[in-house]
């Protein structure tokens, strides 16, 4: 399969797509300058994205990723922004990221000061702030710590709770384990921290994805990304998860660990 082509076509057809639907009316693409009709647009590429690509299971996960990142990558290559907003979301976006990378930086200190030495080299925080792709309205800080089982995740759970975290929710894993997903938060300095404790098995392969999104995307492609992020974030909660849900699919890159993320 010829990547390069099937990115060219596709970003082709985005740069050739001068008109879409919004609202039941035809809307001229260069015309955009509002959160409404941006929302509208970009709401499209993502559910038809994940509709057509994502949620049949009969696909292999590596060729889903390989599929929807040609799409995204086309999609953020094509999209034309109007210059005047953009130039203004860039400015307010990069005081954003100044504080958010000043209390990553104090809340990692604070993590690596209070656990055990074992635990030092499992925290990771390869979040949307370190990865070049903070939103400017609901970003909050995550930061992961990979355990073996269950009597490590409860340990380190106390000492969480020691400085002030609490345990907010527990999930269930998109691909098996032996262990849930605990959550736990905390506010410093105004911004929302959030503390995974998961299976190593399941974070070695989620960070994958992070560091495709930190390292693959080029400075122009995270701030488009970081833009669709805070228009989606002002609607519908689950179309804001679909978007994301494309972008950790696609930066995984076809590796044999990739994981598809799907709704319930």
């Amino acid at each position: 399969m010829d990547y390069n082509r099937l990115h060219k076509h596709y970003k082709c057809q985005y740069l050739a797509e001068k008109r879409i639907l919004v609202g039941g009316n035809s809307l001229d693409v260069e015309s955009i300058k509002n959160v409404t009709d941006y929302y509208s647009w970009f709401s499209k590429f993502a559910w038809e994205t994940y509709n057509t690509f994502m949620i049949d299971k009969s696909l292999s996960p590596p060729l889903i990723s390989k599929y929807i990142k040609i799409l995204l990558l086309a999609f953020l290559d094509g999209l034309v922004i109007d210059p005047e907003e953009f130039e203004k979301f860039k400015k307010g976006l990069n005081k954003i990221s100044k504080k958010l990378l000043k209390v990553n930086e104090i809340a990692k200190k604070e993590l690596y000061s209070k656990l055990p030495s074992k635990y030092k080299d499992k925290i990771t925080d390869l979040n949307s702030a370190i990865m070049g792709v903070p939103s400017n309205i609901d970003s909050d800080l995550d930061f992961t710590i990979a355990v073996k089982n269950k009597k490590e995740q409860d340990e380190v759970g106390k000492i969480l709770e020691s400085i002030g975290y609490k345990l907010e929710s527990v999930y269930d894993e998109n691909i098996p384990s032996d262990i849930k997903w605990h959550s736990y938060g905390k506010y410093m300095n105004g911004i929302e921290l959030e503390v995974k404790v998961r299976s190593k098995d399941i974070v070695d392969k989620v960070l994958k994805a992070h560091r495709g999104i930190k390292n693959d995307l080029t400075p122009e492609q995270k701030l488009k990304v970081s833009f669709i992020k805070s228009v989606l974030a002002t609607g519908d909660k689950k179309t804001y998860k679909t978007f994301k849900y494309i972008l950790y699919g696609s930066m995984f890159n076809g590796d044999k660990d990739t994981i598809i993320f799907r709704h319930d």
